[in-house]
């Protein structure tokens, strides 16, 4: 699997990202350690993209999308090494994936495969504890006890490297909402 790849974030408005932060203090304490990483839902992962090009897209598309509403229904964990919280999945979630990746799934590679609209594996996550080594039941665990559902927003679009973990730009939604 590839070590240096760029990603595709969805970011939360502040009070949203608070919650989410609290719960991610809680699954860590139990495990005595936590992520660096911002609070945020991954959309895609790439590799072999030149980064301008990715930056260029995430801005066009953040430009066309307005704040995205989404409900955390649960707290859940993919095996014994990722404890997440799981967003409602929805149409418009759905729609917002789907329309992210009308460009550049060929540059998915292994590590972006599952979030590719050809491999219709997505999960909506937000990861609140991982590890390679450790049984993340305890997290879990924990991250439950707090756990209460809760609705927040998707305000921005935010571009990263991984290998090593960097920022590359963060892009707000600026789309007009669809007219009720």
């Amino acid at each position: 699997m590839e070590t240096s790849y760029l990603s595709i974030m969805a970011s939360f408005d502040e009070e949203t990202n608070a919650r989410i932060e609290a719960l991610k203090v809680a699954a860590c304490q139990v495990q005595n350690s936590c992520s660096i990483l911002a609070s945020h839902l991954s959309l895609g992962f790439y590799v072999g993209l030149a980064p301008q090009i990715l930056a260029n897209w995430a801005a066009r598309f953040a430009a066309t999308q307005p704040p995205l509403p989404v409900y955390f229904t649960s707290v859940s964990a993919f095996g014994n090494r990722v404890c997440y919280l799981a967003p409602k999945t929805n149409q418009a979630l759905l729609g917002f994936h789907r329309a992210l990746h009308t460009q550049y799934d060929d540059f998915a590679g292994e590590v972006g495969h599952p979030y590719t609209l050809k491999s219709g594996q997505w999960v909506p996550h937000c990861t609140l504890f991982m590890s390679d080594t450790e049984d993340v039941t305890p997290a879990l665990a924990a991250a439950r006890q707090q756990f209460t559902p809760f609705s927040g927003t998707i305000t921005a679009i935010t571009l990263g490297h991984f290998g090593p973990v960097a920022t590359l730009g963060q892009y707000p939604l600026q789309g007009t909402p669809p007219a009720p």
